[in-house]
């Protein structure tokens, strides 16, 4: 936990109401004068005080994040103090995870030997009204969870590991030259015979809002950490070229027929734009819907209005935009600021140019 998440509270609550029979719960601050630890001393009941351990990171790496060298201690901690243990799950503190995510997670692991990850992924969801930023992250991120899912892709907002898995491919370490803690488990575990998969029921809900000046550095952000660990990276970039491509050649098709005069390539490739406008939104609707039937987190969700249709449709356009914006940066990328903190991209993996404790000054409304 690194800066007090606007959803922490009822995160911390979340994890202290699993319909799971025994587990302990851990919990790595950034720093004793951190913003978040007083919400999260607040969420914690002194009936659950035994059940959890908060612990401070001692040693902030360079050679990776500060999210990772706090997973890598907080796992190193656990491991000495509950050697007998045989799952670990690891939680975002921006999720709020429904109460079977303990017992489906481990439990995909329990019944299948072959499998040494299984986690969830995110959807994107305001409770209140829909902003541009917040309507374009859910449009761009419907392409993206459909792959994910599609390859099993690990999502570090929620996943469960087998103990033995962890220490037989060195992931402790492999973390502390990471950029993000879900990068390099899937390679790693190949080498092992070992696969992921990725279970629709524990797609969680974000239902913060955004601007869309905050999804344009969001966007970049995990693209870069796509460039630094997946290979499919340079597929995603083919793909976003090829859309790009053929969305300039249409509107450059239009402004053509609209200079000659020609009416009937005029309306054919305004005929083209919106259908592909509206195929977009429907593919959106159509994987939101699956969200709204399978996950347990999507309490509330209800189907796409008109309005939300509507809306969709006229911000195609900018979701590509801002999509294609991002991953040139992402390609060019040479630092990234991620929670108050600036680090070098480098190969392979990043560097801590300067470790600084987060100021509650930085709080925002959505996650930082």
């Amino acid at each position: 936990v690194r800066g007090a998440d606007p959803t922490l509270g009822d995160a911390i609550k979340s994890l202290l109401s699993q319909d799971f029979r025994q587990y302990r719960l851990c919990i790595v601050v950034d720093d004793q004068d951190d913003p978040a630890v007083k919400i999260i001393r607040d969420a914690i009941d002194e009936r659950d005080a035994a059940r959890v351990e908060v612990l401070t990171l001692q040693n902030p790496l360079s050679s990776c994040t500060l999210k990772c060298s706090a997973i890598a201690e907080g796992v190193e901690h656990v491991l000495a103090i509950d050697p007998d243990a045989e799952y670990l799950v690891f939680v975002d503190a921006d999720s709020r995870p429904p109460a079977a995510m303990m017992k489906t997670l481990t439990g995909a692991l329990f019944n299948d030997p072959s499998l040494g990850l299984a986690s969830g992924n995110q959807w994107f969801e305001p409770e209140s009204q829909a902003t541009i930023g917040s309507t374009v992250r859910s449009l761009w991120y419907a392409g993206a969870l459909f792959f994910s899912m599609l390859f099993n892709n690990p999502w570090a907002g929620a996943y469960a590991m087998r103990v033995r898995d962890v220490r037989k491919i060195g992931l402790i370490e492999a973390w502390r030259r990471s950029a993000v803690d879900d990068g390099v488990q899937k390679s790693l575990l190949g080498q092992e015979s070992l696969s992921c998969r990725s279970l629709p029921s524990m797609i969680i809900v974000n239902r913060e809002s955004c601007s869309l000046s905050y999804v344009i550095t969001w966007m970049r952000r995990i693209l870069t950490w796509s460039r630094i660990h997946e290979p499919g990276f340079w597929l995603t970039v083919l793909q976003m070229s090829f859309a790009s491509a053929l969305i300039i050649a249409i509107f450059g098709t239009l402004l053509w027929a609209a200079v000659m005069g020609d009416g009937w390539l005029f309306a054919g490739a305004a005929a083209s734009i919106v259908l592909s406008g509206v195929l977009s939104v429907l593919a959106w609707r159509t994987i939101r819907q699956s969200v709204i039937a399978q996950a347990d987190s999507a309490w509330g969700l209800e189907g796409a209005s008109g309005r939300q249709m509507l809306s969709a449709l006229l911000l195609v356009g900018v979701a590509q935009a801002v999509y294609s914006i991002s991953c040139l940066g992402a390609i060019i990328c040479k630092t990234v600021r991620w929670r108050g903190v600036e680090y070098q991209v480098v190969k392979g993996g990043v560097k801590l140019v300067e470790y600084l404790p987060y100021s509650s000054a930085s709080q925002s409304d959505q996650s930082i």
